[in-house]
């Protein structure tokens, strides 16, 4: 039974870390290609744009990195680390 929750608890991290990367990941295309093709054809000002990028990267950023935390302390835990 230890064996097979160790499987688990490994496949857990593994999908947690996939899952959070692949929000940093689709965050990063979002802000870098997405989003400044919106600016520009709405013409927006300077504190639209910041206030936009604070709002959907801060999300995603806490988002991701919690994702790829909770992997690696699910690793830890089911390696007997932590």
């Amino acid at each position: 039974m230890f064996a097979l929750g160790v499987i688990i608890a490994i496949g857990s991290a593994i999908a947690f870390a996939i899952l959070g990367a692949l929000v940093l990941w689709g965050g990063w295309v979002t802000t870098s290609r997405e989003i400044p093709v919106h600016f520009v054809s709405a013409g927006a000002s300077s504190g639209a744009r910041i206030a936009t990028f604070l709002m959907v990267g801060l999300p995603v950023l806490i988002t991701g990195v919690f994702g790829l935390l909770a992997g690696w302390r699910i690793l830890m835990v089911a390696l007997g680390l932590g």
